[in-house]
């Protein structure tokens, strides 16, 4: 799973239109190295002879290099969760950024976070909740 973390254009953000050159930012899941798409380069057929037929086969270098069946490809993009209370935004930062490998048998590590919430206001309450899934969420009666 290739993480998109960003997309530009250099048309207006507001035209629905998805033009050949607009592009993507994501990561690799391999590494920490950010990778530039454009969108006319992500599609390819069944066979992936297009495209991508110069995109390595080999670990772990397919990784950065993502292709999508032109018949068919799912997305999702959550940008707000629906709850009947209001929320504030929250950061969550940890001290490493790389993580074992555990494909290649490296012990799991203890990771610190940090947690910023941004928009409180002093002296009032807050309930800080931690979930495992958007189908674990509480949506009301925080």
């Amino acid at each position: 799973h290739e993480p998109i973390i960003g997309i530009g254009s250099n048309h207006e953000l507001s035209d629905a239109v998805v033009y050949d050159d607009d592009w993507l930012l994501h990561h690799s899941n391999q590494d920490l190295m950010p990778y530039y798409r454009t969108f006319g380069s992500l599609e390819d057929g069944l066979h992936m002879d297009g495209n991508c037929q110069n995109a390595s086969t080999s670990y772990p270098n397919r990784e950065a290099y993502p292709c999508f069946y032109d018949q068919v490809t799912y997305g999702m993009a959550a940008n707000s969760l629906d709850t009947q209370v209001p929320t504030l935004p929250v950061h969550i930062d940890v001290d490493k950024q790389q993580e074992p490998d555990v494909r290649q048998k490296q012990k799991p590590i203890e990771l610190h976070a940090t947690v910023t919430v941004r928009g409180l206001t002093a002296g009032q309450s807050y309930a800080l909740y931690r979930y495992t899934g958007y189908n674990s969420f509480p949506s009301q009666v925080f």
